[in-house]
């Protein structure tokens, strides 16, 4: 078993909290959003909390399922995300919204990537550099949407 940090920012021509209000209104078309395919079991539970079951589909035919508890903090504009099982079991991000101006904000996002194989030496680094920019990936594809979407127009 092999863990890595994982860091980057994803900059939003939007307030911090309308990015926070659409990142954490958990959807079962979530997924899409981010670019893969696949289905999302949503249970909600008290205490700002939800259990995200993931069932992913590669284009290889296989399905990957993960199964996460993300915990929200909204006067923080922060959340967590813990993987319970599946393939990264045990990995963990911390997404930090800031706000940058009126209608500017950037995501921070910290995490500790656990991988179930172990690598080490070049491989790791660029299997740690493969993971970073998926998730980069995902974040800039759900930029994209919130775009889309009214809930995150600029407040004139």
């Amino acid at each position: 078993m092999v863990s890595m940090p994982i860091a980057f920012s994803q900059r939003f021509p939007f307030q911090a909290k309308a990015v926070f209000r659409w990142a954490t209104d958990y959807q079962p078309n979530d997924l899409e959003l981010m670019g893969q395919r696949g289905k999302r079991k949503i249970v909600a539970l008290p205490g700002n909390a939800f259990v995200l079951s993931d069932t992913l589909f590669k284009t290889d035919g296989t399905k990957v399922t993960k199964k996460k508890l993300v915990r929200i903090f909204p006067k923080r504009l922060t959340w967590t995300n813990t993987h319970l099982a599946g393939p990264n079991q045990y990995s963990q991000v911390l997404y930090q919204l800031v706000a940058e101006g009126r209608n500017r904000s950037r995501l921070d996002f910290t995490g500790q990537h656990v991988e179930a194989r172990t690598l080490a030496g070049r491989e790791l680094q660029h299997f740690a550099a493969r993971v970073r920019r998926d998730d980069i990936a995902i974040w800039k594809n759900l930029a994209r949407a919130m775009g889309k979407d009214r809930r995150t127009r600029p407040v004139e």
